[in-house]
C-alpha cells in the first residue's frame, strides 16, 4: 500500500504539510449512503472508540506502565490523561504511541482516522516519517532521530 514510503522518499520529496497540526473545523455531511443505515460516527463517538483501542492496546502490549514509557517515549501520566479524555490525543503522541507499540500500518491508519486526521504520506510529512517507521521496524529513538532530523519537534506538539 505504502511501499514507495522510504527514508529516500522522506529526503526528497516536498510534503504540504508537517502533519502536527490540522483545523479542528469539521466538515459534516448528513447525506446517507446507498447501503447505509445509519449517520456516520461524530468525531466524539470516534475519539471514545479511539481512547478505548488505545486502552486495550497498552494494556495488552506492555507488561507495565515503565515498559510503556520507554518503548513509547510517552509518560504514563499522559497516556492515562488521554484515555481517561481528560486530555485531548494529539497526532504527535498518537504517532509515538503506534510507532511504540510496533503496530502494524493498517492498524494505525485506523486509529489515525478515528484522530480525526488519516495518515496521508505523500501530503504530510510526519505521516510518512510513521509509515516508514512502521514498515522498517524501527523503534522509537530511530523515529525521533528522523523526526528530528526534518524538522519536527513532537515534544512541543
Amino acid at each position: 500500500m505504502y511501499e514507495h514510503i522510504t527514508k529516500q522518499y522522506i529526503k526528497t520529496h516536498t510534503f504540504q504539510s508537517d502533519g502536527l497540526y490540522f483545523s479542528r473545523a469539521e466538515e459534516a455531511s448528513f447525506r446517507l449512503g446507498t447501503n447505509s443505515a445509519s449517520l456516520p460516527a461524530t468525531s466524539e463517538q470516534n475519539n471514545i472508540r479511539l481512547r478505548k483501542e488505545l486502552f486495550s492496546l497498552t494494556s495488552t502490549k506492555f507488561p507495565s506502565n515503565a515498559a510503556m514509557e520507554a518503548a513509547c517515549g510517552v509518560s504514563y501520566e499522559l497516556i492515562k490523561k488521554n484515555i481517561s479524555g481528560k486530555r485531548r490525543i494529539t497526532r504527535a503522541t498518537l504517532a509515538k504511541l503506534c510507532v511504540g507499540m510496533g503496530l502494524s500500518v493498517e492498524k494505525a491508519q485506523e486509529l489515525f482516522r478515528l484522530e480525526g486526521h488519516s495518515l496521508e504520506p505523500d501530503i504530510n510529512r510526519l505521516d510518512a516519517i510513521v509509515v516508514d517507521a512502521l514498515q522498517c521496524g524501527d523503534d522509537i529513538s530511530t523515529f525521533f532521530e528522523e523526526c528530528e532530523e526534518f524538522g519536527l519537534n513532537l515534544f512541543k506538539a
